[in-house]
């Protein structure tokens, strides 16, 4: 286990693709360790209690989900890292890095059909982070490519569009879903996590100012 931080907080990574969260949460990660010399910080990480990465063992062509099923699934695995990573290493006086966490799939459900009220009271089981972070689009406009296992997002993407593995283009519910997620990044109170800022995030992290609200 890593040092102890000198604040324990979690810190939570959006973006619309599941590479883009990746890539972002190791970005903090590093600025934390560069910049705040006793950080332990650590990145939970999507699908952490394997629980789509099962759904696949059946084949993409079989993969069928409603968007319902989707987000309470999605919500199963948060609640699984929650209480066997997020609030251990948080306890232990670290820093943790979620990506992604909650806006992601609240976003995806509103694009769906899925009523944000329903949504919202699915998720108030997480506690708000103390920093949100939106990723910047790496490739801006360009569809879900096929890797189900990139991020819930791309899964998602699979789930409503089933039986086409090797389409290069995505389904123009798909492409309701990308737009709900930039829409999201837009009018949030989250942050947009961009190089040239994230020193000043790290800073506000530390000296212990929330972006996250109890009521969404």
């Amino acid at each position: 286990m890593p040092a102890k931080a000198a604040r324990p907080a979690l810190v939570a990574v959006e973006a619309v693709r599941g590479r883009d969260a990746e890539r972002g949460a190791s970005q903090v990660r590093n600025a934390l360790l560069r910049k705040w010399d006793n950080a332990g910080a650590g990145i939970s990480h999507w699908d952490a209690s394997g629980t789509f990465f099962e759904l696949l063992l059946g084949g993409r062509k079989n993969l069928v989900l409603s968007p319902r099923t989707l987000l309470l699934l999605y919500a199963s695995d948060l609640a699984f890292r929650l209480r066997w990573e997020i609030r251990p290493a948080i306890a232990a006086g670290q820093i943790v890095i979620a990506a992604s966490y909650t806006e992601t799939a609240i976003a995806f459900g509103e694009a769906a059909g899925l009523p944000r009220k329903w949504i919202v009271k699915l998720f108030r089981y997480a506690p708000p982070p103390d920093l949100c972070l939106h990723v910047k689009d790496a490739k801006d406009g360009a569809p879900w490519k096929p890797r189900a296992m990139d991020g819930f997002p791309e899964f998602g993407a699979a789930a409503l569009s089933p039986g086409q593995p090797d389409r290069k283009g995505s389904s123009p519910r798909c492409d309701e879903a990308i737009e709900a997620l930039r829409r999201l990044k837009r009018e949030s109170r989250c942050d947009n996590l961009r190089r040239k800022n994230l020193g000043r995030l790290v800073k506000r992290l530390r000296d212990g100012n929330r972006t996250a609200s109890e009521d969404r």
